[in-house]
């Protein structure tokens, strides 16, 4: 092994430098610092896909049935891998995800769920008879429910979709909800 010393490297031709080659490892020691004062990139990878979508107004939610939410409004959509007319969110990248879920109701007597589907199949609810609030506009009260949760995408055909539930004995509305999510950096 050999040791170079110096206080700076420059190319000898061009504005590339390059250090290393495609199969080589580049340790930095530990306590060793980086400086950076330009642009940084390929660092750390970027947290794509990503996508926030909502939806208004959901009317006809059956008692005690779990309902995909109809979030078909994007305040953003990254890489357009979600589906606004399926509700789906298709990462079709590997990784790991996190996930946003969000709904209101009227009826403060509802005892409502939200989730997360991944495939179809439920892989996280959060529960419970949250405690009313006003919306700021006269005497109209909402109960609601949100959670989340970091779920791995391991096949580029996974798909991810949000759902309500209520149970009050009757058919209710669905308003506000909401569904977002990102890869997140591993």
């Amino acid at each position: 092994m050999s040791e170079i010393q110096a206080n700076k490297l420059s190319p000898s031709s061009g504005t590339a430098l390059q250090i290393g080659d495609a199969s080589d490892v580049i340790t930095i020691p530990s306590g060793a610092t980086i400086v950076n004062s330009g642009t940084a990139t390929g660092f750390g990878g970027v947290m794509t896909p990503t996508f926030s979508a909502y939806g208004g107004t959901q009317n006809g939610v059956a008692d005690n049935t779990s309902t995909v939410l109809t979030c078909s409004s994007e305040v953003f959509d990254s890489d357009s891998k979600y589906d606004t007319s399926n509700y789906r969110f298709t990462p079709g990248v590997i990784g790991k995800y996190f996930f946003y879920v969000g709904f209101k109701n009227n009826q403060t007597s509802a005892r409502l769920q939200c989730g997360i589907f991944k495939n179809g199949s439920l892989i996280s609810e959060s529960q419970g008879r949250m405690e009313p609030e006003n919306n700021g506009h006269g005497s109209n009260t909402y109960t609601g429910v949100q959670g989340s949760v970091i779920s791995i995408c391991d096949n580029t055909s996974d798909y991810f979709q949000a759902f309500g539930w209520q149970k009050s004995g009757s058919t209710q509305t669905f308003y506000n909800a909401r569904f977002l999510g990102y890869k997140i950096l591993t």
